[in-house]
């Protein structure tokens, strides 16, 4: 994302001869951005044979979206267009520079397919940075009144007044900071009861899971894994073929823990537990939902948690 700002940059500002040297760059920059030219809705086939009826909502919805997880820090983006009328006053190039590629590129992440959060943390830079401009712009107009406004944004958003939707924080947090956004959701495994652990050890048990990682962190490395797509397009984005000695072998396992990938229940003879995470489940196709529900028909619940369910099998 600061390649181009600087590369750009060099060319603008630089009186050398060999400021054209920075050119070189662009060649690996645009190599890796085009690959990520297919992920925007508006090339996929779907768009294609539907018009941009689809895409235009598409647009719409996650705009919105976005915009919904800023409530909380919405005064910042008050400051934020005036601090970059005031920067553009200064020093337009350098506004341009900073604004128009960011701006560029949350247009373009509503066009995304598939929505998180996190694709947007980009912009927190440019807001925070022109709002400190016209903060910084009133010190010099007003004097140091505005240090009682400054103490005013630090503080009255925080964490010691709102401890849950707070913008700063300011009081050490014990807990996962994207709890309230359910775009990175947190699968608590350190909260299941230990005597339901120790099952899930035991290898005498058979194991299932569908994202196996944290699994394998704080369990053990399951025995199979449900596939489902990570980010909801299709339904399968963690199984591969194996490969022994470098040649690919017909055997489908998990891309994360290399445990067998499940395709039938009667590969399981014994007892065995299901973990079922919210964050997978809710990626999961309805073909898909119903086979999990056939896994899981006549299991006991064992342990259910917003987000996690796990099932004991006979």
């Amino acid at each position: 994302m600061l390649a181009p700002f600087l590369i750009i940059h060099i060319l603008f500002y630089n009186t050398k001869y060999n400021k054209y040297f920075a050119i070189i760059p662009l060649i690996p920059l645009i190599s890796k951005f085009m690959p990520a030219v297919s992920l925007s809705s508006f090339s996929s086939g779907s768009s294609v044979s539907s018009g941009f009826s689809e895409p235009l909502e598409v647009v719409t919805n996650y705009a919105d979206q976005y915009f919904s997880f800023t409530q909380n820090l919405r005064y910042l983006l008050i400051f934020f267009i005036p601090g970059v009328l005031v920067s553009g006053f200064k020093k337009w190039k350098l506004t341009i520079l900073m604004i128009l590629p960011s701006v560029i590129m949350l247009v373009g992440i509503f066009s995304l397919p598939t929505f998180a959060l996190r694709y947007a943390y980009f912009m927190i830079f440019p807001i925070i940075i022109y709002s400190s401009v016209l903060i910084g712009f009133l010190y010099n107009k007003l004097g140091k009144v505005v240090i009682l406004l400054i103490l005013f944004l630090l503080v009255f958003p925080s964490n010691l007044i709102y401890p849950y939707t707070y913008v700063n924080i300011i009081k050490p947090i014990n807990y996962n900071h994207g709890y309230s956004d359910y775009s990175s959701p947190e699968t608590d495994y350190k909260s299941v009861p230990e005597n339901i652990a120790i099952k899930l050890r035991d290898k005498d048990n058979t194991l299932v899971s569908l994202f196996s990682s944290d699994v394998e962190w704080y369990i053990r490395k399951p025995d199979y894994v449900i596939p489902f797509s990570m980010n909801g397009i299709g339904e399968d984005q963690i199984s591969f073929n194996k490969t022994i000695n470098g040649v690919r072998t017909a055997e489908m396992v998990d891309s994360y823990s290399g445990a067998l990938i499940l395709t039938s229940k009667t590969e399981l003879k014994k007892l065995y537990y299901v973990t079922a995470d919210t964050f997978s489940v809710s990626k999961l196709k309805s073909g898909q939902k119903q086979r999990l529900d056939k896994l899981v028909e006549g299991c006991e619940a064992v342990y259910s948690a917003d987000d996690l369910n796990i099932y004991e099998c006979a």
